[in-house]
């Protein structure tokens, strides 16, 4: 997944991968998070952020 990613211009640091099929419930709820942040924003060029501790 990650190489395929880097061809849409996605640097592989920047990609995280959450797993296999057992995590696929809680990514499905990633699209009304992204409808509601569009909302409010108010267009859909936006991204969101993952940012580790240190």
């Amino acid at each position: 997944m990650t190489a395929l990613l880097g061809e849409f211009g996605w640097p592989s640091h920047r990609v995280l991968d959450l797993g296999g099929i057992r995590t696929a419930r809680a990514t499905e709820m990633y699209l009304p998070l992204w409808l509601t942040l569009m909302q409010n924003v108010g267009h859909p060029e936006f991204n969101v952020e993952i940012r580790r501790a240190r």
